[in-house]
């Protein structure tokens, strides 16, 4: 209890926890037996790993993750541990420059099965969610690799348990975003894609039209191909609507990506 008090506290407790060599410490409590306490010892690792990228390495050079992936397979899945353990990974995967290649694929797997187990667990959406919008910053074809359902899954969450929920609906697009973006955007994805977009446009709600128009935005930037796509798609149609729109930002959006397509499209388009 002390130490998950104490990593809560300020940053400056996070740096004296490691100096006084915690962390190995914390880090076999993870399997004790005594559930409370492991909930404590994960919620300690969580708020150490997330308060720089430095301190985030520490405990990842320290084996946290062999440790809590374990632990995590027959853990109660509406345990408090599960959801601290949950925010560990979320801490984990954040920070700029992104976790090595090597921990985000011991990570993955385990992020891409909560994703379908969790829909229950707002919460652990929620970090799930942040996890893996940190990761397609730099890991966007290797998640597609490990999981070409990753979008399709995502899609489900977006018009399914997260339909209620503002925010959780704007980081599902941002994931969907930022996975979209690059020449090398497939055929098939943007046929999945694409219908998404006219559906998010469509519901007219400010924040998540906002979304919906960057994301738009990302493939305009795109190929002639996925200009296309978005052409055959009818998003203009809804698009040119969204200039009626009475904010103002939501309408800045919508402009940009004609700015974005125009130079980039072939006379016809």
């Amino acid at each position: 209890v002390q130490i998950e008090t104490a990593a809560e506290l300020s940053s400056g407790h996070y740096s004296y926890l490691i100096d006084i060599g915690a962390v190995p410490v914390i880090i076999p409590l993870l399997s004790s037996s005594n559930e409370a306490l492991a909930a404590e010892a994960a919620a300690a690792l969580g708020y150490i790993a997330i308060d720089s990228v430095k301190n985030r390495d520490v405990v990842l050079e320290c084996g946290v993750l062999p440790v809590l992936l374990k632990v995590m397979e027959s853990s109660n899945e509406s345990s408090d541990f599960l959801n601290n353990s949950i925010w560990v990974l979320r801490s984990l995967c954040g920070g700029n420059p992104s976790p090595n290649i090597e921990v985000v694929k011991l990570v993955l797997p385990t992020l891409f099965q909560l994703l379908s187990t969790q829909n229950d667990n707002l919460d652990a959406l929620s970090y799930i969610n942040s996890a893996l919008q940190d990761l397609t910053i730099n890991y966007t074809p290797l998640m597609l690799e490990m999981n070409p359902n990753i979008i399709s899954q995502l899609m489900e969450l977006l018009f399914g348990v997260a339909s209620t929920d503002n925010l959780m609906q704007v980081d599902i697009i941002r994931i969907i975003a930022n996975m979209i973006t690059g020449d090398d955007l497939h055929h098939e994805t943007m046929r999945i894609i694409v219908p998404l977009l006219l559906k998010l446009l469509d519901r007219r709600e400010s924040k998540i039209s906002l979304e919906a128009c960057l994301s738009i935005s990302k493939l305009a930037t795109g190929t002639r191909d996925q200009i296309q796509g978005l052409i055959d798609g009818n998003i203009f149609v809804e698009l040119f609507d969204q200039l009626q729109s009475p904010e103002i930002y939501i309408k800045k959006e919508a402009i940009d990506v004609i700015c974005n397509v125009i130079p980039r499209s072939n006379f016809k388009q």
